[in-house]
């Protein structure tokens, strides 16, 4: 495709794009800004994604990417935004995750992942989005998103799975939106707001 080793932004999303993902891509070594989204790429993503560690913006949504979300994604300690939603992604949050220390909006949802936030999220305290609807994340995430020790989590959003009854349940008292499968939502303050 390219050899562009200096390119810092790339934004091919929206151009039907059809392959796996672009292995000249993994050369751009300064590249901060990627945006792969809306297009008809499949596949899984490449542990070689975590060797682009000057990525901050990386959006990947809104293909059919497959597989696992690579652990190596925990090396782009720069990233302040992640966007892999609207595919087909399997397996867990890798814990790795949690060394994005300066992260501040995560997107998994509309993934097939499994399991339960990884603890070291409660780690990640500059994150104000964290959206999981429609994977089957479940389990509590109080300890890990309600802690009084991490003030900037008092704007987070997790968007969830969130109320009673459902087939996928995630507890989070401080959550600000929480959507059940008819995508209808509440806040924090049990008030309800419907999409």
């Amino acid at each position: 495709m390219f050899s562009l080793t200096s390119l810092t932004s790339l934004d091919l999303g929206g151009n039907q794009l059809t392959s796996t993902f672009p292995s000249d891509i993994l050369g751009m070594s300064s590249l901060s800004f990627l945006k792969l989204s809306s297009d008809e790429l499949t596949g899984p993503l490449p542990s070689e994604l975590g060797l682009l560690t000057s990525l901050i913006y990386v959006d990947l949504s809104e293909n059919t990417w497959t597989g696992r979300i690579p652990t190596e994604l925990g090396l782009l300690t720069a990233l302040t935004h992640l966007d892999l939603s609207g595919n087909s992604l399997t397996g867990t949050i890798p814990s790795e995750m949690g060394l994005l220390v300066d992260i501040q909006w995560i997107e998994l949802d509309s993934n097939l992942i499994t399991g339960i936030v990884p603890s070291e999220f409660g780690g990640l305290t500059s994150m104000v989005e964290f959206n999981i609807r429609d994977t089957n994340i479940s389990g509590n995430v109080d300890t890990l998103f309600c802690n009084s020790s991490a003030p900037n989590f008092a704007e987070l959003r997790v968007s969830t799975h969130c109320l009673l009854g459902g087939s996928r349940y995630v507890d989070c008292s401080c959550c600000k939106v929480c959507c059940d499968d008819q995508v209808c939502c509440r806040s924090g303050d049990s008030s309800a707001i419907c999409c």
